[in-house]
């Protein structure tokens, strides 16, 4: 359980600050626009998972990152990761939703 709260919180510790740089006036238009084209999402997943390539590469590297710091501090079961992106999944479909 440690684990699983901690990837979740270094995710995020590094996820945030790049999102952020993400809605940049000079980036933004590029890269994020594609992931806010929807007016009111409403397709769950499908919507939250409508990114950019760059856009992934950055995601995927913030969850790597959090992935090592995390296996280094308490370890890491494979389950503990699918229990993850089986959250994280869930989390994003709620988010992208008009409910």
């Amino acid at each position: 359980l440690p684990a699983l709260y901690l990837i979740f919180a270094i995710d995020d510790f590094f996820y945030a600050p790049a999102h952020k740089f993400m809605h940049l006036s000079w980036f933004y238009p590029y890269v994020h626009k594609h992931h806010h084209r929807q007016n009111l999402p409403t397709r769950g997943y499908l919507d939250a998972g409508n990114e950019h390539p760059i856009e992934q590469v950055i995601g995927l590297s913030c969850l790597w990152t959090a992935l090592h710091i995390v296996a280094k501090i308490t370890g890491l079961h494979a389950a503990t990761i699918i229990t993850h992106f089986l959250l994280y999944a869930i989390l994003a479909l709620l988010n992208h939703t008009n409910y």
